[in-house]
């Protein structure tokens, strides 16, 4: 079982680690381990109040150092949606910090270096997009830490596929349509999985179809659908519009895979 003790140290060591890659050259991975070391202070921080634990003042200033200079990083390396993302929650876990002397100077650069990064991302089309799947992703990597979360972090990529899916960006969507379907698999077999499973081989179906053109996977995804469907048994109103739906494209689009034979 994770405690809040255990996650605080695992982020201590992580956070060392990047700062020794660094100094070596390391640039990239350093970026990586410590990201993965803020992750690791927002479980301690969550699992203390689980556990009935005072806030710690020392495990806040090390949390709030580690996401300044990630952000400082992140902002080096020319990734501002990251950075923005990072300097938010900098200039949150500074501001918990009201009893020490350099808090709020902190916390005012932190908050002005996020605003500065989401002004980089202005007038660029893929900017407002970069910043929401940006918190999507970390909200996912939170999840991750987690056990029996299959189904929440599930949810979370079927939320990055659709979005990605709806901009244009089919390709970038496809993996996290079948990460979702593989979560789905591994949670709880409860009816609202198995149909939410389906939904997502609907959405690969209609993602090979449209944006593929591969109607050979789009058939067996729409039939992997139904397939799901009928397991789940659930028959509200919208599951029978979205049945209904499933089964008047799958019959479309065999009509149209036969007159191409």
């Amino acid at each position: 079982m994770e405690t809040a003790e255990r996650q605080h140290q695992e982020a201590l060591r992580l956070t060392e680690e990047a700062r020794v890659i660094r100094a070596h050259g390391g640039n990239r991975e350093s970026v990586r381990l410590l990201q993965l070391a803020l992750l690791r202070y927002a479980e301690a921080e969550r699992l203390a109040g689980c556990e009935g634990l005072e806030p710690n003042e020392l495990w806040l200033r090390a949390r709030a150092e580690a996401c300044t200079l990630c952000a400082e990083w992140l902002e080096q390396e020319d990734r501002p949606a990251e950075a923005a993302r990072t300097y938010q929650e900098a200039t949150d876990v500074w501001g918990q910090l009201a009893g020490w002397p350099d808090s709020r100077e902190r916390m005012k650069e932190c908050a002005h270096r996020a605003v500065a990064c989401c002004r980089t991302l202005e007038g660029h089309p893929f900017g407002r997009l970069a910043l929401l799947l940006v918190h999507y992703e970390h909200q996912l990597n939170l999840l991750a830490l987690r056990t029996d979360t299959e189904a929440e972090q599930a949810y979370l990529c079927v939320r990055i596929a659709t979005t990605l899916f709806r901009r244009g960006y089919a390709l970038e969507a496809l993996p996290r349509y079948e990460r979702a379907i593989e979560l789905y698999a591994a949670a709880p077999a409860t009816p609202a999985h198995l149909f939410a499973m389906g939904e997502c081989h609907q959405a690969l179906g209609r993602l090979h179809a449209e944006a593929l053109e591969n109607l050979e996977r789009a058939l067996f995804h729409y039939r992997a659908a139904l397939a799901l469907y009928q397991t789940s048994e659930l028959n509200g109103e919208r599951e029978k519009a979205v049945i209904n739906a499933c089964e008047k494209t799958l019959a479309d689009l065999l009509t149209r895979y036969q007159r191409h034979q």
